[in-house]
């Protein structure tokens, strides 16, 4: 058995830093814990901030034969206290959740995920854009209070002589030379670039041009979506403070959105752009002209807050209804019935709520988020089988804390981990750090009831005899990850249509007129 005193005379691991400015912090060690289940040692450290209280803390897991560092996690906690460590036991479950238990307390900690709550000392109030600068800190972009830096480890204010009231819409980009990017939901005040250190500037701030979405096109391009202006693009080598260095796709082309929310550049080098209350749009430059789909021309058109484009060049929008699919195809005429040809997908899982951001991560992974959390779509399982979606959800059980996602508020890093704004502060998660989930579903039949009988031998034939209704009681053993991810679907025998089963329930209710036989 480890002995304590030889893990507490370990040297403090690094903090979890990814910019390169580096917070002075110093570390105490507070307890440790062997876990047999996960052949792990976990050492906590306590962060020595006058600023905070000494209420956050470093957790380090070690390969104890080898006092290797695996990982380190960076937490805070009311409910820690300064209870004595051999009062402190520390688990890791099958979903890789870490559990820590003191005299008084269960703390349940998620290494996938960092929450940085508005109530964290030096945080913005409404956090909007988030995009990380050439030296690898992000920052924050809020309305109303100007903006934050974030290292890894502490926040940082913005540099002197930029507004500590300035406004900003729920959106921000970075460009390869470490620039970030965030539009000002403020006249006369633009798109401001910032470099990440001392030196910004603010492209379009001489005009009254309000600004909803920033991002680029396939060629490096500027997309600025905005209010009552359409759609503007920077062309490479113009500078963007004039309005005459953007190309603008706006009512002289035919776009009918008052307001452009999201945008994208398809494979066939067309201009997609929606509107959550209006619908969607769709330049095309070959014929140098915009076709509109509005929920005024026929209310069953989509609205769409956001888009993205996956590796097969097909699109996904998040629209007012949920998660859309559409299967992206060259010369789509003035006449196309895109309503027609939008599939919705995974509404079993999250309901008809608006999609307010949605982008892709890798080849195989689509993320998208509502005012309920978030959503990982496993594409290539999608193409394999559309009607088989695969969909990991994250919400308060999954450990995510920070309420409703943002519109357009996602954001992948150079660690490739995301980070998404919401209406309770800032958080990452690390799909790396997320445990596949391999074990196979299972259901188990329960009992059948019909005519006031209840039926739990089915190994034989049933004999019932003119009962309108049976009920199908059954049930699913947990998911050892703890994940809320699995959906049940039933159909009878010579059927083709699947019904699906309300994701609470564990019975079925079939109505079968005049049934008399097995």
């Amino acid at each position: 058995m480890l002995e304590q005193s030889r893990w507490a005379l370990l040297p403090s691991p690094p903090l979890p830093y990814i910019g390169e400015t580096k917070s002075a912090v110093n570390l105490k060690y507070t307890g440790c814990s062997y876990d047999p289940n996960s052949h792990s040692f976990f050492v906590i450290w306590g962060l020595m901030e006058a600023e905070r209280g000494g209420k956050r803390y470093l957790l380090a897991e070690y390969d104890p034969a080898t006092m290797k560092l695996r990982h380190t996690l960076l937490f805070s906690s009311e409910f820690f206290g300064t209870v004595a460590a051999g009062g402190r036991q520390i688990r890791k479950d099958a979903a890789g959740t870490i559990w820590v238990a003191t005299y008084a307390n269960m703390i349940r900690l998620f290494p996938n995920q960092l929450f940085i709550p508005e109530s964290a000392p030096g945080m913005v109030k409404q956090a909007g854009g988030i995009a990380q600068a050439g030296d690898g800190n992000l920052w924050v972009a809020s309305n109303g209070n100007g903006m934050v830096g974030f290292d890894g480890v502490s926040l940082a204010e913005q540099p002197k002589g930029l507004s500590k009231t300035a406004t900003f819409v729920t959106s921000g980009y970075a460009d390869k030379s470490g620039n970030v990017y965030f539009s000002s939901s403020v006249p006369y005040q633009g798109i401001l670039k910032f470099d990440g250190k001392n030196h910004w500037e603010n492209l379009v701030g001489n005009k009254n041009v309000l600004g909803y979405y920033i991002t680029n096109d396939k060629k490096g391009q500027l997309l600025w979506g905005t209010m009552n202006n359409g759609l503007w693009i920077l062309p490479k080598g113009k500078l963007g403070k004039d309005t005459s260095d953007w190309l603008k796709i706006n009512k002289a082309k035919g776009l009918e959105l008052d307001n452009v929310l999201t945008a994208l550049e398809d494979r066939y080098g067309r201009y997609w752009m929606g509107r959550l209350s209006q619908g969607i749009a769709m330049f095309d430059p070959k014929q140098n002209k915009v076709v509109n789909w509005l929920r005024t021309q026929d209310p069953k058109h989509f609205g769409c807050m956001s888009m993205a484009e996956d590796a097969r060049g097909n699109l996904w929008f998040g629209t007012d209804k949920g998660l859309c699919f559409f299967e992206n195809r060259p010369g789509i005429a003035p006449d196309f019935d895109l309503n027609a040809a939008m599939q919705l997908v995974g509404l079993d899982f999250t309901g008809q709520l608006p999609v307010a951001s949605c982008i892709l991560y890798d080849a195989n992974t689509l993320i998208f988020g509502n005012e309920a959390g978030f959503y990982l779509l496993d594409l290539a399982a999608f193409y394999e089988s559309p009607s088989g979606v695969l969909v990991r959800s994250f919400n308060e059980m999954n450990g995510y804390q920070a309420g409703a996602v943002g519109q357009n508020s996602f954001f992948i890093d150079r660690d490739s981990c995301l980070w998404m704004t919401a209406n309770g502060g800032v958080a990452r998660f690390d799909p790396g750090a997320l445990p596949p989930d391999l074990a196979m579903p299972q259901v188990l039949l329960d009992s059948l009831v019909a005519d006031g009988r209840v039926f739990r031998d089915f190994s034989k034939p049933i004999k019932l005899a003119g009962e309108r209704f049976i009920q199908i009681y059954f049930h699913s053993p947990p998911n050892p990850l703890l994940n809320d991810n699995i959906r049940f679907e039933y159909r009878l025998s010579g059927d083709s249509t699947w019904i699906s089963v309300p994701p609470s329930d564990e019975s079925i209710t079939v109505s079968l007129d005049d049934l008399t036989g097995t």
